[in-house]
């Protein structure tokens, strides 16, 4: 919907940079704040036969998120590909 003008959406800079938007007509901009931020959370139900193999997703994810340094601001649109 959004190729075809009716919208707006937020898009990761990580997935624009990944070529989500190639060979579409979409256009990125910035948001004006560089500092933009969000929480990412990993929820699962108390009875899932999978939880054992959640925690330790969780206990990675947390260790990743402690040590790493925050993004580059984003740098513009991705190169758009004929």
């Amino acid at each position: 919907m959004i190729g075809e003008g009716l919208g707006t959406t937020l898009l990761p800079e990580f997935a624009v940079g990944a070529g989500i938007l190639r060979g579409s007509s979409v256009v990125t901009r910035p948001l004006g704040d560089a500092a933009t931020a969000r929480r990412i959370g990993l929820a699962w139900r108390r009875q899932s036969a999978r939880a054992e193999e959640f925690r330790p997703l969780g206990d990675a994810i947390r260790d990743w998120a402690a040590t790493s340094r925050p993004a580059a601001p984003f740098a513009g649109p991705a190169d758009p590909q004929p």
